[in-house]
């Protein structure tokens, strides 16, 4: 059975969902990443900068009681360093998924990994752990996913989620 380790960029597929007025079904991304079963999810994390002008803390705190509502399993990471500039959440969570994307390519504990997302700045670790023997799906909306990141993905593993139900009306 296939390990499988799943990176949610969540500002970047919450902007996405939103531009076409839909919410992130998370259970359905989970039956998503583990194929419905015939792939062992042994990671699934939800990355998060801190609260924001975008993002304020009301909403941040409802999403994480919605995600954990559910009990499938997400692991909620709040990714920000001491001393961190107001409006640079979005670097730190970068880095953060940057971080465990590399890290686990070289534990040889993962065959695929999912990143949900469609930041252009994912090109050169997703060329790096495709490099390294790691199969890498990228998971997105499609209106909100960058050209360059899409060409850097192997035909046939660039998956819509909105096509594929993971989106529903709000």
């Amino acid at each position: 059975m296939l390990k499988v380790a799943l990176a949610i960029d969540g500002l970047n597929i919450l902007k996405g969902a939103a531009l076409l007025k839909k919410r992130l079904d998370w259970a359905a991304l989970s039956r998503l990443a583990s194929d419905n079963g015939k792939r062992e999810v042994l990671f699934r994390r939800f990355y998060i900068g801190p609260p924001s002008e975008g993002f304020p803390a009301a909403q941040h705190a409802a999403l994480r009681q919605e995600i954990e509502s559910l009990r499938v399993g997400y692991a909620w990471i709040r990714c920000e360093s001491p001393g961190m500039r107001a409006g640079k959440p979005k670097s730190t969570v970068d880095v953060t998924i940057v971080m465990d994307m590399m890290t686990w390519a070289t534990s040889g504990r993962i065959d695929v990994i999912n990143l949900v997302s469609g930041d252009g700045d994912y090109i050169r670790v997703v060329r790096r752990v495709r490099e390294m023997g790691v199969k890498v799906c990228l998971l997105g909306v499609t209106v909100n996913t960058s050209e360059d990141l899409l060409r850097e993905i192997d035909a046939g593993d660039f998956y819509d989620l909105e096509a594929l139900g993971v989106l529903r009306p709000r």
